[in-house]
């Protein structure tokens, strides 16, 4: 099990982007609709039975594992088998483009 990442384009629908890897933390950076950058990390468990979904406080480049459960992040949810979180992201602060993309727990 894994968790899988999808982009949802408007008129087409989902098309994959790839999976993220059990036993592995994934950050995922992203642009805001109102132009802010804000750091997701993802945190697999070892079987990929679940995924614990995390918000920096304060956009980093560096990602300290050791403070993922501390005051520099906020855990958003925990993903199971069956269960999605959306966000909506553009590819740049400039972009005008927003795009929905998808991540579920298989």
């Amino acid at each position: 099990m894994s968790t899988r990442v999808e982009i949802i384009k408007p008129f087409v629908g989902p098309k994959k982007m790839g999976y993220m890897e059990a036993g592995r933390t994934h950050p995922f950076s992203n642009f805001t609709v109102d132009g802010r950058v804000e750091l997701l990390v993802f945190r697999c468990n070892k079987d990929g039975s679940e995924t614990d979904v995390y918000k920096a406080k304060k956009w980093t480049r560096e990602v300290d594992l050791s403070k993922l459960d501390g005051e520099d992040y906020e855990h958003i949810t925990t993903l199971t088998q069956g269960k999605t979180y959306f966000i909506e992201a553009k590819s740049r602060k400039e972009s005008k483009v927003t795009r929905l993309i998808r991540f579920t727990q298989e």
